[in-house]
Protein backbone atom coordinates (compact mmCIF):
# COMPACT_ATOMS: atom_id res chain seq x y z
CA UNK A 1 0.00 0.00 0.00
CA UNK A 2 1.20 3.69 -0.54
CA UNK A 3 0.30 7.11 0.02
CA UNK A 4 0.07 9.15 -3.53
CA UNK A 5 0.30 12.90 -2.51
CA UNK A 6 -0.77 13.88 -6.36
CA UNK A 7 -3.75 11.66 -6.30
CA UNK A 8 -4.68 12.10 -2.52
CA UNK A 9 -5.45 8.28 -2.04
CA UNK A 10 -4.25 5.28 -1.36
CA UNK A 11 -2.72 3.03 -4.27
CA UNK A 12 -2.24 -1.34 -3.60
CA UNK A 13 -0.42 -3.61 -5.34
CA UNK A 14 -1.53 -4.53 -9.00
CA UNK A 15 -2.70 -1.27 -9.31
CA UNK A 16 -1.82 0.97 -12.77
CA UNK A 17 -0.42 4.41 -12.54
CA UNK A 18 0.86 6.53 -14.80
CA UNK A 19 4.55 8.31 -13.75
CA UNK A 20 6.73 11.50 -15.28
CA UNK A 21 9.15 10.15 -17.18
CA UNK A 22 11.65 12.70 -18.50
CA UNK A 23 9.20 14.45 -20.66
CA UNK A 24 7.08 11.23 -21.41
CA UNK A 25 5.18 9.42 -19.07
CA UNK A 26 5.12 5.53 -18.46
CA UNK A 27 2.16 3.22 -17.36
CA UNK A 28 3.48 1.04 -14.96
CA UNK A 29 1.93 -1.44 -11.98
CA UNK A 30 2.56 -1.23 -9.05
CA UNK A 31 4.28 -4.03 -6.80
CA UNK A 32 5.14 -2.88 -3.52
CA UNK A 33 5.88 0.32 -1.50
CA UNK A 34 9.54 0.58 -0.02
CA UNK A 35 9.30 3.41 1.98
CA UNK A 36 7.02 6.18 2.37
CA UNK A 37 8.81 7.90 -1.01
CA UNK A 38 10.34 5.00 -2.60
CA UNK A 39 8.15 2.24 -4.80
CA UNK A 40 8.80 -0.76 -6.28
CA UNK A 41 6.93 -0.92 -10.04
CA UNK A 42 6.40 -3.21 -13.35
CA UNK A 43 6.86 -0.86 -16.20
CA UNK A 44 4.23 -2.04 -19.28
CA UNK A 45 5.49 -0.95 -22.65
CA UNK A 46 3.62 -0.42 -25.76
CA UNK A 47 3.67 -3.21 -27.77
CA UNK A 48 5.89 -3.07 -31.13
CA UNK A 49 5.47 -6.05 -32.93
CA UNK A 50 2.65 -7.78 -31.85
CA UNK A 51 0.31 -9.30 -34.26
CA UNK A 52 -3.28 -7.30 -34.96
CA UNK A 53 -6.35 -8.55 -33.32
CA UNK A 54 -9.00 -10.01 -35.25
CA UNK A 55 -10.81 -7.25 -36.95
CA UNK A 56 -14.46 -9.69 -36.41
CA UNK A 57 -14.14 -10.42 -33.21
CA UNK A 58 -13.11 -7.51 -31.25
CA UNK A 59 -14.87 -4.85 -34.53
CA UNK A 60 -15.34 -1.87 -31.20
CA UNK A 61 -11.68 -2.46 -29.91
CA UNK A 62 -10.12 -2.34 -33.29
CA UNK A 63 -12.15 0.70 -34.46
CA UNK A 64 -11.44 2.63 -30.98
CA UNK A 65 -7.45 2.49 -31.86
CA UNK A 66 -6.84 1.41 -27.89
CA UNK A 67 -2.77 0.74 -27.23
CA UNK A 68 -1.65 -2.32 -25.87
CA UNK A 69 0.49 -2.81 -23.25
CA UNK A 70 2.59 -5.97 -22.55
CA UNK A 71 4.70 -6.57 -19.42
CA UNK A 72 8.37 -5.12 -19.11
CA UNK A 73 11.00 -4.02 -16.59
CA UNK A 74 11.06 -3.80 -12.81
CA UNK A 75 12.14 -0.52 -11.48
CA UNK A 76 11.91 1.87 -8.55
CA UNK A 77 10.66 5.00 -8.60
CA UNK A 78 10.02 8.16 -6.57
CA UNK A 79 5.88 8.43 -5.63
CA UNK A 80 5.63 12.49 -5.91
CA UNK A 81 6.96 11.28 -9.79
CA UNK A 82 3.11 9.49 -10.19
CA UNK A 83 0.87 11.98 -11.77
CA UNK A 84 -2.49 10.02 -12.63
CA UNK A 85 -3.92 6.19 -12.61
CA UNK A 86 -3.82 4.06 -15.68
CA UNK A 87 -6.59 1.73 -16.96
CA UNK A 88 -5.65 -1.63 -18.66
CA UNK A 89 -8.42 -4.38 -19.03
CA UNK A 90 -8.48 -7.49 -21.42
CA UNK A 91 -9.53 -7.33 -24.92
CA UNK A 92 -12.77 -9.56 -23.93
CA UNK A 93 -13.79 -6.98 -21.27
CA UNK A 94 -13.51 -3.96 -23.38
CA UNK A 95 -15.14 -5.63 -26.24
CA UNK A 96 -17.75 -6.65 -24.62
CA UNK A 97 -18.64 -3.99 -21.41
CA UNK A 98 -16.88 -0.92 -22.30
CA UNK A 99 -17.21 -0.58 -26.67
CA UNK A 100 -17.18 2.51 -26.57
CA UNK A 101 -13.09 3.64 -25.15
CA UNK A 102 -11.97 5.71 -28.34
CA UNK A 103 -9.76 8.36 -27.45
CA UNK A 104 -9.63 7.89 -23.52
CA UNK A 105 -6.00 8.77 -22.82
CA UNK A 106 -5.69 6.36 -20.31
CA UNK A 107 -7.23 3.69 -21.48
CA UNK A 108 -5.48 0.08 -22.40
CA UNK A 109 -5.67 -3.63 -23.61
CA UNK A 110 -3.43 -6.66 -22.91
CA UNK A 111 -3.48 -10.02 -24.36
CA UNK A 112 -1.58 -11.06 -21.18
CA UNK A 113 -3.27 -14.66 -19.66
CA UNK A 114 -5.35 -14.05 -16.97
CA UNK A 115 -5.24 -10.67 -16.37
CA UNK A 116 -6.84 -8.64 -13.41
CA UNK A 117 -7.45 -5.22 -14.38
CA UNK A 118 -7.79 -3.88 -10.41
CA UNK A 119 -6.18 -4.94 -7.16
CA UNK A 120 -6.60 -7.88 -5.93
CA UNK A 121 -6.51 -7.27 -2.41
CA UNK A 122 -9.84 -5.73 -1.94
CA UNK A 123 -12.64 -5.76 -3.64
CA UNK A 124 -12.86 -2.09 -4.77
CA UNK A 125 -9.35 -0.50 -5.09
CA UNK A 126 -9.11 3.29 -5.50
CA UNK A 127 -8.45 3.10 -9.75
CA UNK A 128 -11.43 0.80 -9.74
CA UNK A 129 -13.74 3.32 -8.02
CA UNK A 130 -12.45 6.20 -10.48
CA UNK A 131 -13.20 3.80 -13.16
CA UNK A 132 -16.65 3.50 -12.66
CA UNK A 133 -17.43 6.79 -11.62
CA UNK A 134 -16.49 8.04 -15.18
CA UNK A 135 -18.63 5.30 -16.54
CA UNK A 136 -21.08 6.75 -14.68
CA UNK A 137 -21.17 10.18 -15.63
CA UNK A 138 -20.43 9.37 -19.04
CA UNK A 139 -23.86 7.23 -19.31
CA UNK A 140 -26.12 9.82 -17.58
CA UNK A 141 -24.66 12.58 -20.19
CA UNK A 142 -25.42 9.89 -22.62
CA UNK A 143 -28.51 9.47 -21.55
CA UNK A 144 -29.63 13.27 -21.90
CA UNK A 145 -28.82 13.24 -25.32
CA UNK A 146 -29.76 10.45 -26.74
CA UNK A 147 -33.97 11.09 -26.03
CA UNK A 148 -36.14 9.96 -28.95
CA UNK A 149 -38.08 12.90 -29.38
CA UNK A 150 -38.48 15.05 -32.64
CA UNK A 151 -39.42 17.72 -31.29
CA UNK A 152 -37.42 18.44 -27.55
CA UNK A 153 -36.02 21.07 -25.62
CA UNK A 154 -32.39 21.35 -26.30
CA UNK A 155 -31.03 20.60 -22.20
CA UNK A 156 -31.55 18.38 -19.85
CA UNK A 157 -30.20 17.46 -16.64
CA UNK A 158 -30.43 14.71 -13.59
CA UNK A 159 -28.55 14.30 -10.40
CA UNK A 160 -26.87 11.04 -8.89
CA UNK A 161 -25.05 9.98 -5.40
CA UNK A 162 -21.57 10.66 -6.20
CA UNK A 163 -18.57 9.88 -3.91
CA UNK A 164 -15.86 12.48 -2.59
CA UNK A 165 -12.82 11.35 -4.16
CA UNK A 166 -14.20 11.02 -7.76
CA UNK A 167 -14.71 14.41 -7.70
CA UNK A 168 -11.57 15.21 -6.44
CA UNK A 169 -10.28 13.19 -9.10
CA UNK A 170 -12.07 15.31 -11.73
CA UNK A 171 -10.92 18.72 -9.84
CA UNK A 172 -7.08 17.63 -10.75
CA UNK A 173 -8.30 17.80 -14.52
CA UNK A 174 -9.99 20.94 -14.06
CA UNK A 175 -10.73 23.79 -12.09
CA UNK A 176 -13.48 23.88 -9.68
CA UNK A 177 -15.66 26.63 -9.33
CA UNK A 178 -16.67 27.39 -5.62
CA UNK A 179 -19.61 29.02 -4.39
CA UNK A 180 -22.80 29.48 -2.10
CA UNK A 181 -26.77 29.08 -3.02
CA UNK A 182 -29.35 29.15 -0.80
CA UNK A 183 -32.31 26.73 -1.16
CA UNK A 184 -35.60 25.83 1.06
CA UNK A 185 -35.83 21.78 0.96
CA UNK A 186 -38.67 20.01 2.43
CA UNK A 187 -37.74 16.93 5.08
CA UNK A 188 -39.56 14.22 6.45
CA UNK A 189 -38.82 13.86 9.82
CA UNK A 190 -39.28 10.42 11.80
CA UNK A 191 -42.55 11.10 13.41
CA UNK A 192 -43.99 11.44 10.09
CA UNK A 193 -44.35 15.50 10.00
CA UNK A 194 -43.18 17.78 6.91
CA UNK A 195 -40.71 20.30 7.61
CA UNK A 196 -39.59 23.39 5.00
CA UNK A 197 -36.50 24.81 6.54
CA UNK A 198 -34.27 26.69 4.16
CA UNK A 199 -30.06 26.83 4.26
CA UNK A 200 -27.10 27.59 2.15
CA UNK A 201 -25.92 24.84 0.13
CA UNK A 202 -21.70 24.70 -0.70
CA UNK A 203 -21.01 23.88 -4.22
CA UNK A 204 -18.23 23.38 -6.36
CA UNK A 205 -18.60 23.50 -10.31
CA UNK A 206 -17.07 22.16 -13.27
CA UNK A 207 -18.27 24.22 -16.43
CA UNK A 208 -16.86 22.52 -19.89
CA UNK A 209 -17.79 25.54 -22.16
CA UNK A 210 -14.97 26.04 -23.73
CA UNK A 211 -12.77 23.88 -26.90
CA UNK A 212 -10.11 23.98 -24.33
CA UNK A 213 -11.95 22.07 -21.48
CA UNK A 214 -13.97 20.06 -23.79
CA UNK A 215 -10.86 18.85 -25.14
CA UNK A 216 -9.51 17.66 -21.88
CA UNK A 217 -12.89 15.74 -20.89
CA UNK A 218 -12.74 13.38 -24.18
CA UNK A 219 -9.38 13.04 -22.88
CA UNK A 220 -10.91 11.24 -19.79
CA UNK A 221 -14.34 10.60 -21.19
CA UNK A 222 -14.00 9.53 -24.52
CA UNK A 223 -14.48 10.72 -28.56
CA UNK A 224 -18.03 10.58 -28.17
CA UNK A 225 -18.75 12.46 -24.49
CA UNK A 226 -21.74 15.43 -25.61
CA UNK A 227 -22.20 13.90 -28.69
CA UNK A 228 -25.76 11.76 -28.65
CA UNK A 229 -28.06 10.36 -31.50
CA UNK A 230 -32.20 10.64 -31.85
CA UNK A 231 -31.70 7.18 -33.61
CA UNK A 232 -33.63 4.41 -32.05
CA UNK A 233 -31.40 0.92 -31.85
CA UNK A 234 -31.52 -2.06 -33.98
CA UNK A 235 -34.00 -4.95 -32.83
CA UNK A 236 -31.91 -7.84 -30.96
CA UNK A 237 -28.86 -9.62 -33.22
CA UNK A 238 -29.59 -7.07 -35.81
CA UNK A 239 -26.89 -5.43 -37.69
CA UNK A 240 -25.72 -1.96 -36.35
CA UNK A 241 -27.49 1.06 -37.35
CA UNK A 242 -24.96 3.63 -39.44
CA UNK A 243 -25.25 7.15 -39.37
CA UNK A 244 -26.78 8.56 -42.58
CA UNK A 245 -27.26 11.69 -44.36
CA UNK A 246 -30.23 13.49 -42.18
CA UNK A 247 -30.27 11.59 -39.36
CA UNK A 248 -30.42 14.00 -36.41
CA UNK A 249 -27.81 14.03 -33.54
CA UNK A 250 -27.41 16.14 -30.14
CA UNK A 251 -24.45 17.58 -30.05
CA UNK A 252 -22.77 19.98 -27.38
CA UNK A 253 -21.26 22.58 -30.04
CA UNK A 254 -18.25 24.78 -28.11
CA UNK A 255 -16.25 25.79 -31.00
CA UNK A 256 -19.05 28.25 -32.63
CA UNK A 257 -19.49 30.73 -29.77
CA UNK A 258 -23.21 31.90 -29.39
CA UNK A 259 -23.31 33.84 -25.72
CA UNK A 260 -26.16 33.24 -23.49
CA UNK A 261 -26.54 36.99 -21.29
CA UNK A 262 -26.01 36.51 -17.38
CA UNK A 263 -26.10 38.76 -14.45
CA UNK A 264 -22.00 39.31 -14.44
CA UNK A 265 -20.77 37.57 -17.43
CA UNK A 266 -21.95 36.15 -20.81
CA UNK A 267 -21.64 32.57 -20.69
CA UNK A 268 -21.59 30.00 -23.50
CA UNK A 269 -24.96 28.98 -24.25
CA UNK A 270 -23.95 25.51 -25.16
CA UNK A 271 -22.35 24.10 -22.35
CA UNK A 272 -22.11 20.93 -19.48
CA UNK A 273 -22.17 21.63 -15.92
CA UNK A 274 -21.20 19.40 -13.07
CA UNK A 275 -22.42 20.64 -9.72
CA UNK A 276 -21.10 18.68 -6.85
CA UNK A 277 -22.42 19.14 -3.33
CA UNK A 278 -19.70 17.89 -0.88
CA UNK A 279 -22.09 17.50 2.24
CA UNK A 280 -24.52 15.26 0.51
CA UNK A 281 -22.33 13.78 -1.71
CA UNK A 282 -25.09 14.54 -4.91
CA UNK A 283 -23.31 15.38 -8.25
CA UNK A 284 -26.22 17.09 -11.02
CA UNK A 285 -25.24 17.17 -14.29
CA UNK A 286 -26.90 20.01 -16.62
CA UNK A 287 -25.93 19.83 -20.41
CA UNK A 288 -27.35 22.52 -22.76
CA UNK A 289 -26.97 21.43 -26.65
CA UNK A 290 -28.19 22.38 -30.36
CA UNK A 291 -29.32 19.78 -32.94
CA UNK A 292 -27.45 19.15 -36.31
CA UNK A 293 -27.36 16.59 -38.87
CA UNK A 294 -25.19 13.72 -39.05
CA UNK A 295 -23.30 14.83 -42.06
CA UNK A 296 -22.32 18.38 -40.62
CA UNK A 297 -18.59 19.66 -40.35
CA UNK A 298 -19.11 19.79 -36.59
CA UNK A 299 -19.70 16.01 -35.74
CA UNK A 300 -16.51 15.45 -38.08
CA UNK A 301 -14.80 17.69 -35.83
CA UNK A 302 -15.67 15.96 -32.63
CA UNK A 303 -15.01 12.56 -33.82
CA UNK A 304 -12.03 13.36 -35.45
CA UNK A 305 -12.83 12.63 -38.96
CA UNK A 306 -10.13 14.08 -41.71
CA UNK A 307 -12.59 15.44 -43.88
CA UNK A 308 -16.40 16.33 -42.96
CA UNK A 309 -18.78 15.13 -45.87
CA UNK A 310 -19.96 17.83 -48.08
CA UNK A 311 -23.82 18.71 -48.41
CA UNK A 312 -25.87 17.24 -51.32
CA UNK A 313 -23.09 14.25 -51.43
CA UNK A 314 -24.57 10.13 -51.46
CA UNK A 315 -23.74 8.87 -47.85
CA UNK A 316 -23.66 5.23 -47.75
CA UNK A 317 -25.43 5.36 -51.03
CA UNK A 318 -28.35 7.24 -49.73
CA UNK A 319 -28.67 10.40 -50.93
CA UNK A 320 -29.15 13.08 -48.89
CA UNK A 321 -33.11 13.96 -47.94
CA UNK A 322 -34.86 16.85 -49.80
CA UNK A 323 -37.16 18.83 -47.24
CA UNK A 324 -40.78 19.01 -48.35
CA UNK A 325 -43.06 22.43 -49.52
CA UNK A 326 -44.35 23.92 -46.49
CA UNK A 327 -48.36 24.05 -46.74
CA UNK A 328 -50.04 27.28 -46.26
CA UNK A 329 -51.72 28.05 -43.02
CA UNK A 330 -49.07 26.13 -41.33
CA UNK A 331 -48.26 28.06 -37.73
CA UNK A 332 -45.07 28.49 -35.90
CA UNK A 333 -43.51 30.59 -33.24
CA UNK A 334 -40.44 33.25 -34.37
CA UNK A 335 -38.88 36.17 -32.56
CA UNK A 336 -41.75 35.17 -29.33
CA UNK A 337 -44.27 35.84 -32.15
CA UNK A 338 -47.39 33.56 -33.76
CA UNK A 339 -47.02 33.18 -37.25
CA UNK A 340 -49.35 31.59 -39.78
CA UNK A 341 -48.01 30.74 -43.62
CA UNK A 342 -50.18 32.75 -46.14
CA UNK A 343 -47.93 32.15 -49.46
CA UNK A 344 -45.51 28.70 -49.95
CA UNK A 345 -43.80 27.90 -53.79
CA UNK A 346 -41.32 25.51 -52.52
CA UNK A 347 -38.32 27.94 -52.06
CA UNK A 348 -39.72 31.06 -50.35
CA UNK A 349 -42.36 31.06 -47.72
CA UNK A 350 -44.31 34.44 -46.44
CA UNK A 351 -46.05 34.30 -42.99
CA UNK A 352 -48.04 36.64 -41.34
CA UNK A 353 -48.36 37.71 -37.74
CA UNK A 354 -51.38 36.62 -35.93
CA UNK A 355 -51.11 39.62 -33.27
CA UNK A 356 -49.89 42.81 -35.58
CA UNK A 357 -49.53 41.67 -38.91
CA UNK A 358 -46.21 42.06 -39.28
CA UNK A 359 -44.63 40.19 -42.74
CA UNK A 360 -41.67 38.48 -42.72
CA UNK A 361 -40.02 36.08 -45.67
CA UNK A 362 -38.02 33.01 -45.08
CA UNK A 363 -36.85 30.34 -47.27
CA UNK A 364 -38.19 27.05 -47.38
CA UNK A 365 -35.21 25.18 -45.25
CA UNK A 366 -35.12 27.73 -42.80
CA UNK A 367 -38.66 27.41 -41.60
CA UNK A 368 -38.28 24.00 -41.37
CA UNK A 369 -34.72 24.45 -39.12
CA UNK A 370 -37.52 26.58 -36.98
CA UNK A 371 -40.45 23.90 -36.99
CA UNK A 372 -37.58 21.39 -35.98
CA UNK A 373 -36.01 23.76 -34.05
CA UNK A 374 -32.34 23.16 -35.75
Amino acid sequence: MSVIPSLGSVILPGDFIVFQCGEGVEVCQLKRSLSSLLVEVVVWIEAVDAPPLCSRTYDNLVRSKVKELVVGTQTRINSNDIIDIAFVFSPDALEQYWPDVAGMKRVYFTRVHGHVPFSPIIVDSYPSRIWFSLICIKNLVRKILSRKQQYQICKGSCSTIFSLEAWMYLCLHFTPIRFQKRQTRIFQCSHLSLQSKSSIRELSMIRLMSPESMNVARDIFGNTFAIGTRNHPPHKDMPRKVLEAGHVMNVVNVFDYIGEPMSKELIHFQRIDLLYEQVMRILTIRVKYSACNAEDAIVSRILGFALAVPQNTIVHNRPQRVRKKIPVDTTFVFNDKYYMVNMSDGLVVSALCVDDGDEIRLTNDELWDIILGL
